[in-house]
C-alpha cells in the first residue's frame, strides 16, 4: 500500500515534526522508498532533526515559484537510502504560484512517477495554508496530539476540518505521542471517548530528543529505548496494511485489554 500522507496538529509543541521524521525512516527501513516533504511554511525545523540542514541546496519555494526540478530539491538521507526529503522554505513569501493546487499537481506528480512508494508530509501546528495545501492531494490525515483532554479535541477539531474541505483525504487516524505509560487517563479510555480511529501509540523519550539533537532519529534506539523504537516500527506496518495489536513488542507493559488490534483503511469509520 503506497500513498500521500500528510502529519499535522491542532497546535505546536506535541511532537508533530519528529513524528514525521520517524515514520519516514520507519517505512524506508521496511524497503519503502520514501519523500518526507516539509510543507511547515511558518519554520522549518525537518532539516535540523535530520541533521541535513548543511545538504539543503534548493527548497520547496524554488520548486513552487522559481521552477526548479523537484528533483534538484530532494536530498537523500545518508544513512538510509530509501529516504529522502525536501525542506520547506527557510523564508516564504506569498506567490501566486505557490497554492494548494500548484503543489498539489506538483506532490501527484512526483507520486506517479514510481519514483516514491510514500510522500509524508509535514504541515505547520494548527490550521491554515500549510494544512490546506497538503490535504489538496494527500489521502491519508495523521493527527498527532498528546494525551491531554484538551489536545485529544483539538485534534477531533483538526478531523472535523477536514471532513468539511474540499481534499482527497479518505482516512483520518490520531496518534497519540509523549504518552507516559500507566498514565491517567488510560490509552483504553482515550479509544472510547475519541472518534478518531488510533493508529499508534509513542512514549514520552527523554533518549529520543538526545538523539535528534545529534540529527539522528529513533532507528537508533532499539538498544537504549526499545519502546519507542517498536512503536514507530508498530505504525509504520499498520501504515503497511499490517493488523498490529496496539502496544505489540513495548516491554514493561501491563496490558488492560486483551486482543486490541488497529488496522489502517479497514475501518469505513474515517
Amino acid at each position: 500500500m503506497g500513498g500521500i500522507i500528510l502529519v499535522t496538529s491542532c497546535k505546536g509543541g506535541v511532537g508533530k515534526s519528529t513524528v514525521a521524521a520517524n515514520l519516514s525512516m520507519f517505512l524506508a527501513l521496511s524497503g519503502c522508498r520514501t519523500l518526507l516533504i516539509d510543507c511547515d511554511l511558518s519554520m522549518r525545523c525537518l532539516d535540523l532533526i535530520l541533521g541535513l540542514e548543511s545538504s539543503v541546496m534548493y527548497d520547496l519555494y524554488d520548486v513552487m515559484v522559481r521552477d526548479i526540478a523537484f528533483g534538484k530539491a530532494i536530498v537523500v538521507y545518508e544513512r538510509e537510502p530509501n529516504l529522502s526529503f525536501c525542506a520547506a522554505p527557510f523564508k516564504y513569501e506569498p506567490s501566486e504560484k505557490f497554492t494548494p493546487e500548484s503543489f498539489g499537481k506538483e506532490v501527484s506528480e512526483i507520486k506517479e512517477s514510481a519514483q516514491f512508494e510514500y510522500i509524508v508530509i509535514d504541515t505547520a501546528a494548527g490550521i491554515g495554508m500549510s494544512l490546506d495545501m497538503a490535504a489538496y492531494s494527500a489521502d491519508t490525515a495523521l493527527i498527532v496530539a498528546t494525551h491531554h483532554p484538551a489536545s485529544i479535541r483539538g485534534a477531533e477539531r483538526t478531523g472535523e476540518y477536514l471532513n468539511a474541505g474540499n481534499n482527497t483525504i479518505l482516512y483520518k487516524r490520531l496518534i497519540v505521542n509523549c504518552f507516559e505509560l500507566g498514565t491517567v487517563p488510560d490509552i483504553i479510555e482515550i479509544i472510547d471517548h475519541s472518534y478518531l480511529q488510533l493508529i499508534g501509540v509513542v512514549p514520552y523519550s527523554k533518549q529520543l530528543a538526545k538523539e535528534q539533537y545529534a540529527g539522528r532519529l529513533a532507528d537508533t534506539l532499539n538498544k537504549t529505548d526499545f519502546n519507542t523504537y517498536t512503536a514507530f516500527e508498530n505504525i509504520a506496518e499498520r501504515i503497511r496494511g499490517g493488523n498490529v495489536p496496539l502496544m505489540s513488542g513495548f516491554k514493561n507493559y501491563k496490558k488492560q485489554k486483551k486482543g486490541l488490534i488497529l488496522t489502517y483503511g479497514y475501518s469505513d469509520h474515517s
